[in-house]
C-alpha cells in the first residue's frame, strides 16, 4: 500500500511537469516568508511592554529662544558653543564679549522658573549683549544630575558654521579666534589652555606676553 501510494505520487509530479514544480515551491516559500514576518511581528507587539528605557534622555527644547540678530558681512568660518546651568547664564554675556567677531551658540539648562526670569531679567538689562549668539533653553528633566554632554552636543548641532570651538563658559578667550585656520573635515584642533588664580574677568591675560608678566609678579 504505502508503495502504491509513492509510486501515484510521483505519477501525478510528472504529470505536473516541472514547471508546475516550481511554481508550488515558490508558492510555498513565499507562504513560509509571509508567516514568518507575521509571526515577528506578533512577538515584537507581544515584547513592547518589556523593552527598557532608552539611555538616552529626552529634554524639551526650545530651539533659538533668542537667535543671533548680528548680521556679519563675512562670515567667520569658526563657531563658539557652550553651556551653563541656569544660575550661571550671566557667564555668557561675558563670552559674547570675548567672541564678538563670530558666532556663537549657546545653551542654558532651566531647572526652575527662578532660571528663566534670571535669563528674561539679564538681557532685560543689557538688551545689547549676545547679539551674535543663538541661544537655546533646555528644561530640565527629573534626574539631579547635569547632563554636560547632551547640552554641548545640543550646542554642537546648532552652529552656522562647519567648525565649532567648544569652551566651557567660565573659559576667557583669547584673540580673536575667527583668524584660526579651519581644520580639514574630521581633523580636530586642541587649543592650549591655560589656568590662573586671576578672578576678575577684566584682568584676566589675553595674550602671551600678559600671562608670562603676570606669571613672573606671582613668583
Amino acid at each position: 500500500g504505502h508503495f502504491a501510494q509513492t509510486h501515484h505520487f510521483w505519477n501525478a509530479m510528472d504529470r505536473l511537469g516541472k514547471t508546475s514544480i516550481l511554481k508550488i515551491g515558490l508558492i510555498c516559500a513565499t507562504a513560509f516568508l509571509i508567516f514568518h514576518l507575521a509571526y515577528l511581528l506578533a512577538s515584537d507587539e507581544q515584547l513592547e511592554g518589556c523593552k527598557a528605557p532608552s539611555p538616552y534622555p529626552v529634554f524639551k527644547i526650545d530651539k533659538f529662544y533668542r537667535p543671533a540678530v548680528t548680521q556679519f558681512v563675512t562670515v567667520p568660518d569658526v563657531s563658539v558653543a557652550s553651556h551653563v546651568s541656569g544660575d550661571r547664564v550671566d557667564m555668557f554675556v561675558r563670552l559674547c564679549d570675548d567672541y564678538a567677531s563670530g558666532y556663537l551658540s549657546l545653551v542654558v539648562y532651566v531647572r526652575t522658573e527662578a532660571d528663566l526670569e534670571k535669563f528674561d531679567d539679564i538681557f532685560h538689562r543689557y538688551p545689547s549683549a549676545c547679539l551674535n549668539a543663538d541661544i537655546h533653553l533646555v528644561y530640565a528633566d527629573s534626574s539631579p544630575l547635569y547632563p554636560a554632554n547632551s547640552l554641548r552636543n545640543i550646542a554642537i548641532s546648532n552652529v552656522r558654521t562647519r567648525a565649532v570651538l567648544v569652551v566651557d563658559a567660565d573659559m576667557g578667550l583669547s584673540g580673536d579666534i575667527s583668524n584660526i585656520a579651519t581644520p580639514p573635515l574630521g581633523v580636530a584642533v586642541v587649543l592650549p589652555l591655560f589656568d590662573t588664580p586671576i578672578t576678575r574677568w577684566e584682568e584676566l591675560p589675553r595674550n602671551t606676553e600678559q600671562l608670562e608678566s603676570q606669571r613672573a609678579e606671582q613668583l
